[in-house]
């Protein structure tokens, strides 16, 4: 599995920088976290891009899984709107599907912006491959007929804090329900810090995550 991952990274590093230049994309946003959260799991390292076509591709490597998503960024009334497809690599199984997400500013409260966004993201895995880690307790490979996850989220940011309700179905694990709140503090005007506690309510256990992101300043606020 180590030895797929690693050929699997080894293309993305390769070929995303050659798309991203084909493309005139440029860097806008990097992270580092470490922890646990409804998508992140141990070591997390994510780069994102864009273009002049309002266009987004953003790279994710974990230490068991890798994916890469690409799609639109538009503009509906004042929410901005991104509709992408992902392809990923986990625990030795190739996946893909959608993702929608949406973020609305709704205005201020005592100086600080206040905004919703809800995420929607299916996928599905191919094949007969289905990832190592969810074959245990004695049970067979996924006895569902599809071989199907999904992760979905609502949150609301008020200033550097926000609240968050997510709901993760995958594979034949029961329906899980993963309320969470985060906290990112700006330490220049292109670094931020953040950690974030959330609740695993299946295994009724608490999951803590930290980590530092870089932000290229955007040139219509900077002119204001």
């Amino acid at each position: 599995m180590v030895r797929k991952l690693s050929v699997l990274v080894a293309m993305i590093v390769l070929l995303v920088p050659a798309l991203a230049s084909a493309q005139s994309y440029k860097p806008t946003f990097g992270s580092v976290t470490s922890g646990q959260d409804a998508l992140a799991s141990g070591l997390t390292g994510t780069i994102q891009f864009e273009n002049e076509k309002e266009r987004k591709l953003e790279v994710v490597f974990q230490q068991e899984q890798a994916w890469v998503l690409w799609g639109p960024k538009v503009k509906v009334g004042p929410a901005e709107v991104f509709v992408a497809g992902s392809v990923g690599y986990m625990q030795g199984a190739p996946w893909a599907g959608p993702l929608v997400s949406v973020d609305l500013p709704i205005g201020k409260v005592g100086g600080q912006k206040v905004s919703v966004s809800t995420f929607h993201w299916p996928c599905f895995f191919f094949g007969q491959w289905e990832p190592t880690g969810w074959r245990y307790d004695g049970k067979p490979p996924n006895p569902e007929a599809i071989k199907y996850g999904y992760l979905g989220s609502v949150s609301m940011s008020i200033g550097p804090l926000s609240f968050s309700y997510g709901a993760l179905d995958f594979l034949d694990d029961p329906w899980n329900a993963i309320p969470g709140v985060a906290y990112k503090q700006n330490v220049t005007k292109t670094i931020s810090v953040s950690g974030s506690v959330s609740r695993n309510i299946n295994t009724k256990s608490w999951m803590f995550l930290v980590g530092a992101s870089w932000q290229r300043p955007d040139p219509e606020k900077e002119k204001k």
